[in-house]
């Protein structure tokens, strides 16, 4: 990751650092940034896991997503009622708020806010005030190695560059009450959708999203 790279979110988050990058596993490179955590937690009695989405060319990372972000939250938040992924999307699925959710989604990338009608009809179809959506994209970027000259300008260098977005809704709009975002960089080019090293990634990536995500069961602990 390079720190002196910008990444664009929704504009009305403030983005920083909260983490420098640690190798976890040979060659790659983790970080997490988030915007300014809210004042207060988050107090809930649970919240919904929703379907784990990807763009093209990272759909093998899904399952696993979606399965190692259920049993790390359910772990780490035991008091909690968690909805996994299937039974939200299966809920969702028998409701007329399926397309309300894509819609608010699409509204959302696109313009930074989302109506709270349709934040409404999917948190009353899910059962739930809050949640939760993930979505995972991997690319290949350029990065400028100082290191690296040629005719004395920066080399560019490309690597895989996998990305995570994780963000927590309610009906209480205009947008996610948070947000978190996780980039991993290959150096040795070794991303594959079944190598155990990418196993040990994603539970490392969705164990410090979970570290930093300001929820507190209702009622205290």
């Amino acid at each position: 990751m390079n720190p002196g790279r910008s990444y664009r979110v929704a504009p009305h988050f403030i983005l920083g650092l909260l983490c420098s990058l640690s190798a976890c596993a040979p060659g790659i490179r983790t970080g997490v940034q988030e915007p300014v955590a809210p004042i207060e937690p988050l107090l809930m009695t649970g919240f919904a896991i929703m379907p784990v989405t990807t763009e093209a060319g990272s759909e093998g990372f899904r399952t696993g997503i979606a399965h190692t972000l259920h049993l790390v939250l359910e772990e780490r938040f035991p008091s909690l009622t968690i909805q996994g992924p299937e039974e939200a999307g299966r809920m969702l699925a028998l409701s007329p708020a399926a397309e309300d959710y894509a819609d608010l989604l699409t509204d959302f990338e696109r313009t930074g806010v989302v109506g709270s009608d349709r934040l409404s009809r999917v948190t009353q179809a899910l059962g739930s005030d809050y949640f939760l959506q993930v979505r995972g994209s991997y690319t290949r970027e350029d990065f400028l190695d100082p290191l690296l000259f040629s005719f004395d300008e920066f080399a560019k260098e490309t690597r895989q560059v996998f990305v995570l977005v994780a963000r927590m809704w309610t009906d209480r709009g205009p947008g996610p009450v948070w947000e978190a975002i996780v980039r991993t960089t290959s150096e040795t080019d070794d991303f594959t959708g079944n190598s155990r090293e990418v196993d040990d990634l994603l539970l490392k990536l969705v164990d410090g999203l979970a570290d930093r995500m300001p929820v507190m069961p209702a009622g205290g602990r």
